[in-house]
């Protein structure tokens, strides 16, 4: 039930490949599913946020028609009228909500069509709101763990830097920590989708699915695999990021409004997330059959050492 290709286990490849035809076959549906929840969500947070959306988006306009004007990007898009409030905390909590309860929807319906079925969004909502608190428990345990390596790291690589100012440039402190949260992250994908598809999809408790994707993608046979498909996921995001920028640049430079930008900024992420999550919900399937599989071989062979 968990192979994704029925027969055989998939390459990180495949599983790239897979996902492309899998949302290209079932577009409408899947990225319906995505955004049911997520695009009123933004509506709402763009409009009572409108007058900073509306600078950020005219920042980008700027510097599509001048690249020169870059570095100056983020001086260009602060709103100096805006403060922190509390309520921007109150839209993060409910924005990772709304995200982790739109993957949830992504993962079931590619679950089940991958096995052939032809499900409807709507059938798979209650499940999703079943899980979802242990869904955001779990996000947000995987992003306090990753902030606490990522400090480790920092204090790892800066510490000789502090107690030997000449043993280290900053060029090469930087670099060394910015290679070395890349690596975090590549292997915090790959477990976070694994930890994620056991609550979405096995309805497992947090603690046993973190505890359960650690062993799909950090074990000696699975950590190589696991660090190229997170560096896969976290490259296309970040080309994906650039190329969402521009073409809301490009947007705002053509037609003048950034309304225009923003709609094309928003479907365009959309379609991207529910690229992200099929690719991830197949990782996780085939994970899980091959640490099915795994398991299956040392119990026979403990079944054959004690006969």
């Amino acid at each position: 039930m968990n192979d994704p290709n029925a027969t055989r286990l998939l390459s990180v490849g495949e599983i790239f490949d897979r996902a492309v035809h899998v949302v290209l076959r079932n577009f409408l549906q899947l990225t319906l599913a995505y955004g049911i929840f997520n695009i009123p969500f933004v509506a709402l947070q763009d409009w009572i946020q409108r007058s900073a959306q509306a600078r950020f988006d005219l920042a980008l306009g700027t510097v599509v028609a001048n690249p020169r004007l870059i570095s100056q990007f983020f001086r260009l898009s602060q709103d100096p009228t805006k403060k922190s409030l509390a309520s921007d905390w109150i839209f993060i909590a409910l924005g990772l909500a709304v995200s982790v309860l739109a993957a949830c929807l992504v993962a079931n319906l590619t679950e089940r069509i991958l096995r052939g079925e032809r499900p409807a969004a709507v059938q798979v909502i209650p499940k999703s709101l079943r899980v979802l608190y242990r869904l955001v428990a779990q996000q947000f345990a995987i992003v306090f763990i990753a902030f606490l390596i990522f400090i480790v790291i920092v204090i790892i690589w800066a510490l000789p830097a502090l107690m030997w100012p000449a043993a280290r440039s900053p060029a090469v402190l930087t670099a060394a920590i910015s290679l070395s949260a890349a690596l975090l992250f590549c292997a915090l994908e790959a477990w976070g989708y694994c930890a994620f598809g056991a609550v979405a999809l096995d309805d497992s408790g947090v603690v046993r699915a973190m505890r359960t994707g650690w062993r799909m993608t950090m074990t000696k046979a699975a950590v190589s695999r696991s660090f190229v498909f997170g560096f896969g996921i976290l490259a296309f995001d970040v080309l994906a990021v650039i190329f969402s920028f521009a073409l809301a640049g490009f947007a705002v430079d053509v037609t003048h409004q950034v309304v225009v930008a923003r709609v094309l900024e928003v479907l365009l992420g959309v379609a991207i997330a529910t690229f992200v999550n099929v690719a991830g919900t197949i990782f996780y399937l085939d994970a899980n059959a091959r640490y099915s599989a795994i398991q299956d071989a040392a119990q026979n062979r403990e079944n054959s050492a004690a006969r």
